[in-house]
């Protein structure tokens, strides 16, 4: 079995942390992961493949979660589930400015001499719009100052209550989660443009 630098054994549990001396061989199987990621079309094995990448690149880290109570467990789990998969998606395809800040910009690559254009790039600016109102800002006046800016970066900490670079801010998105926010939004909307009717929860 080779050599070992430090080895932990607990109760249901062991982990051998290896010396350098393999790094070769240990730098080869890292590469043949890789390229069976990339192959790999299934996506239970390809989350297998990525497992076992993490570990073999020592990119492994345990998050225990605890709290008073059971339901107070579970919506820190979720939570930390979110990030996790949050922080993949940006390892996959790169992060974007946050705060519905890209969602904005998006909408001035936008053709709006049509009114199915014009819909698109309203709706984009409603992420950000709900966020202000949320803040207890007045949307109208912050977005104004904000298409004004030729920075695409520069949007409203609505924690802080300033204005700012996001991403100097560390207030930022995967760029996957916002294509298929977009992708799934206008899918669903052009279906339901094609029915006679839809059924809603009335919470009046």
């Amino acid at each position: 079995m080779g050599s070992y630098k430090h080895i932990t054994c607990g109760l249901g549990s062991m982990k051998i942390i290896a010396n350098n001396q393999h790094n070769d061989i240990l730098g080869k199987r890292i590469e043949l992961v890789k390229l069976q990621v990339k192959d790999c079309n299934d996506e239970f094995n390809k989350t297998r493949l990525q497992e076992r990448l993490g570990k073999l690149e020592s990119g492994i880290s345990v998050i225990s979660v605890g709290a008073a109570t059971e339901i107070e467990m579970r919506e820190r789990k979720l939570r930390i589930e979110d990030a996790i998969n949050a922080v993949r998606a940006a390892t996959a395809e790169g992060i974007v400015p946050g705060g519905g800040i890209a969602y904005m910009s998006a909408s001035k690559y936008i053709e709006q001499n049509t009114v199915g254009g014009r819909i698109l790039a309203k709706s984009l600016e409603s992420i950000l719009r709900k966020i202000l109102v949320n803040a207890d800002e007045k949307p109208r006046i912050v977005i104004k100052k904000l298409k004004t800016s030729k920075n695409d970066n520069y949007g409203y900490n609505a924690l802080d209550k300033n204005f700012g670079d996001m991403i100097e801010s560390d207030i930022v998105d995967p760029a996957k989660v916002i294509k298929q926010v977009i992708r799934n939004a206008t899918s669903a909307a052009a279906t339901l443009l094609t029915t006679q009717g839809m059924i809603v929860n009335s919470f009046t």
